[in-house]
């Protein structure tokens, strides 16, 4: 049963993205960005059309500023939280055995305890982590 249980608690936990999409499309963007200012750079340095090249510069140099400080809000690179299967299961296994004990002994009062296992629970999944177990 318990195994059943986690087998099907751990279908949504699974990621569906990495977290880092707003990431992603600021790198995609700087790198674009970095790459034109090289080109506004190297077209300056053979003398084409300054005064044109040079704003055209200063709007892409504004751009990746705006990037870098957006990438830099974004704080450190964020990690998925891992969950701890194992200790998952110990834990789901020690409650139903204890409910299951409970249940042989005082019907209402077993009931209650279900109850409060499945809110410890929030969607199935227990919020320690591999590091707090």
């Amino acid at each position: 049963m318990v195994d059943a249980i986690l087998a099907r608690a751990q279908k949504p936990a699974e990621p569906t993205g990495t977290g880092n999409e707003p990431r992603e499309r600021i790198a995609g963007e700087l790198a674009a960005i970095e790459s034109q200012i090289a080109n506004l750079t190297e077209a300056i340095a053979i003398g084409g059309n300054l005064p044109s090249l040079i704003e055209r510069l200063q709007t892409a140099d504004s751009r990746r500023r705006d990037l870098v400080a957006q990438r830099d809000a974004l704080g450190a690179d964020p990690k998925a939280p891992r969950i701890d299967w194992r200790a998952l299961e110990r834990d789901a296994r020690t409650r139903l055995a204890d409910w299951s004990g409970l249940l042989v002994q005082d019907v209402p009062t077993a009931g209650g305890r279900l109850g409060e296992c499945f809110r410890s629970f929030p969607s199935g999944r227990s919020r320690k982590t591999a590091d707090e177990a």
